[in-house]
């Protein structure tokens, strides 16, 4: 769905290949893989703003799907 209609062609095809790249990694973070080798205290902040954003979106989707 974009802006409320559904979308004529896969929407991750729309995404720049930055914004597939953290999708992909924010995948590993959340299954607790390793993404650098230092602890998470010393991942860039960005990046965990990123993995923030990508969190809370993720939540309202779910929430949609089921109504909460």
């Amino acid at each position: 769905m974009i802006d409320g209609k559904p979308a004529e062609r896969c929407v991750a095809k729309l995404l720049p290949s930055e914004i597939k790249e953290y999708i992909w990694l924010y995948g590993y973070y959340k299954k607790g893989h390793p993404i650098f080798s230092c602890g998470i205290t010393q991942y860039p902040t960005k990046l965990l703003e990123i993995f923030d954003i990508l969190e809370s979106a993720e939540i309202e989707m779910a929430q949609k799907k089921y109504k909460v």
